[in-house]
């Protein structure tokens, strides 16, 4: 994405004070790697009110769609210069990270060391979160629609408002270990 289109995060403060649900994308999302899915789950997101900080990294029609939605929904859709301080600062602020496949171990070592719980398809080695066992570290969802990336969004949110169970399912990520 062109840099000079990206809009500035707003301030940790603002965002940890009125607790607002708040997604972060730290990879690239491209066509090949579900991005459509992903870029329509993060518009339903800002939809509902979610702050969405995504780095301006990825192929041309996903960084145009992003584009679109951020101008659609300036307050809640946010678009940062992809570099490493703004990575870290999208991981500062998110309380959860959608994925597109497995993290790689440096995102992983990240996301256990700030609690970020992570959103991910299927079968990338993590366990579906399910609050009456108290068990998993994540929030997964199948390939095949869009609707399963909001609905693994739209479960994190309302898990996100019990903080017994979200202190778990923080619990269960920086127990586990990567493959």
């Amino acid at each position: 994405m062109n840099t000079a289109t990206a809009t500035k995060p707003a301030s940790a403060s603002s965002l940890k004070t009125k607790k607002i649900f708040t997604l972060g994308v730290v990879t690239p999302i491209t066509k090949g790697q579900n991005g459509e899915e992903i870029v329509s789950g993060l518009e339903a997101a800002s939809e509902y009110g979610f702050r969405v900080l995504i780095l301006a990294v990825g192929d041309e029609s996903s960084q145009q769609k992003c584009l679109e939605i951020a101008n659609k929904y300036p307050y809640t859709f946010e678009i940062l210069e992809d570099n490493a301080q703004n990575k870290e600062k999208i991981l500062d602020l998110s309380h959860v990270v959608v994925l597109s496949e497995k993290p790689t171990k440096a995102i992983f070592s990240k996301l256990q060391k700030k609690s970020v719980i992570p959103i991910v398809p299927e079968k990338c080695g993590f366990q579906n979160f399910n609050a009456q066992k108290e068990s998993g570290n994540a929030f997964e969802y199948r390939l095949d629609s869009a609707w399963q990336v909001v609905r693994a969004i739209v479960r994190a949110s309302e898990n996100f408002q019990f903080t017994y169970d979200w202190r778990n399912l923080q619990k269960n990520l920086k127990e586990m270990e990567q493959e």
